[in-house]
């Protein structure tokens, strides 16, 4: 019996997802921390969003040469360099200067300085991880309309 119910609980979440409106255009999200990437990724499918993860800034760079897309949550420490840095790359390009970024730091160094950028930007949302799953939904609903 057990069996059973847990084929029926996985199948209820699956048609939970699948009819949940689904962006069009994905999130990008770029961390290298597995755990964290995995609850990133299902809460957010789970809140109607498409997804596409990187764990580099070598992946996300080429990822946005190809995608437009909705959103882009950022490490702010990755092991080729600091999401600060792509942040401020993403500035410069007409295609991304406006594109809704909420980046996320252990460091509060980077936190810091990305903070002082987001005083000017109202498109850079930051907060030190851990962020709760709440904050998080309310900053991604507020950018990205499902």
């Amino acid at each position: 019996m057990q069996p059973a119910l847990l084929r029926y609980d996985t199948y209820a979440l699956f048609l939970f997802v699948m009819e949940s409106p689904m962006q069009s255009s994905p999130i990008l999200v770029i961390e290298d921390n597995a755990d964290f990437a995995a609850i990133l990724e299902t809460v957010l499918r789970l809140w109607g969003y498409n997804i596409q993860h990187y764990d580099t800034l070598a992946g996300g760079r080429k990822a946005l040469s190809r995608l437009r897309p909705a959103m882009l949550i950022l490490d702010g420490q990755l092991p080729d360099g600091e999401g600060i840095d792509l942040y401020r790359e993403l500035r410069k390009m007409a295609a991304t200067c406006t594109l809704p970024i909420l980046l996320l730091s252990v460091s509060d160094d980077v936190y810091q300085a990305a903070r002082a950028a987001s005083d000017a930007d109202p498109h850079l949302h930051v907060g030190l991880k851990p962020m709760p799953l709440d904050e998080i939904q309310a900053i991604v609903q507020r950018l990205v309309a499902v």
